[in-house]
């Protein structure tokens, strides 16, 4: 099959990115300010699989509501964003790892169209794909600022499916709302377990209940989809 009718779409957090020392640290670090007392990673792990947590501001904030722990949006932003961003890009995004080598994304991008339908921001998925000198294989790249409704709304995975109008299409994510925007673009979706996951296999699971054709131990694996 010509590569023009292959397209394989990627989230960027937890599976081209390793974010176990940035976004995931930013959002315990900033439960823990307004909580004052220390979470284990695991209780962020965990509320990011339940259903509309995908995005990091709604995780802190399903977190902080579990604990009673209002916050008002300006401020848990404000905060995250001290831990996360820090100034100039000093913060925890300076810990992040691109997780694919430069020689499997040439030889997928050799096989099929390469594309990132993304909860990040512009700005934040251009550094981590300027940072690894990986933004050459992606063709298009949907961001928050480019949809009107966050994951698992399938709209990013919606525009496209338009534009290039696949034969076979992949979606490959790491969480119950990539499976589910997957699921309702009618999309078959691949999942990924992010370096540092505490319970590995209870992921797996999870992800393969939401409707994963299968669960990739390392997105370095990923090769093994087209065939």
């Amino acid at each position: 099959m010509a590569k023009k009718n292959k397209l394989m779409v990627f989230d960027m957090d937890g599976v081209l990115v390793d974010v176990s020392r940035s976004y995931m640290l930013a959002i315990k670090k900033t439960v823990e300010f307004f909580l004052g007392s220390i979470i284990p990673i695991a209780e962020v792990e965990a509320m990011k699989q339940v259903p509309g947590n995908n995005d990091d501001f709604d995780c802190t904030r399903s977190i902080l509501l579990a604990y009673g722990i209002p916050a008002t949006e300006k401020a848990l932003i404000k905060k995250f964003q001290e831990f996360y961003q820090g100034k100039n890009f000093d913060g925890l995004i300076k810990n992040e790892r691109f997780l694919l080598r430069e020689d499997t994304l040439k030889a997928l991008s050799s096989q099929c169209t390469l594309a990132i339908f993304t909860g990040r921001d512009r700005k934040e998925s251009t550094y981590a794909l300027e940072k690894a000198e990986a933004a050459k294989y992606f063709k298009t790249v949907i961001t928050a600022e480019d949809v009107k409704k966050k994951k698992p709304d399938p709209e990013g995975l919606l525009k496209l499916l338009d534009k290039y109008k696949p034969q076979d299409v992949w979606y490959v994510g790491d969480s119950v709302d990539d499976a589910a925007a997957a699921r309702k673009a009618e999309v078959p979706f691949v999942g990924v377990i992010p370096p540092g996951t505490s319970n590995p296999a209870e992921l797996k699971s999870i992800l393969l209940r939401k409707g994963a054709a299968r669960v990739l131990d390392s997105i370095e694996q990923i090769q093994k989809v087209i065939g």
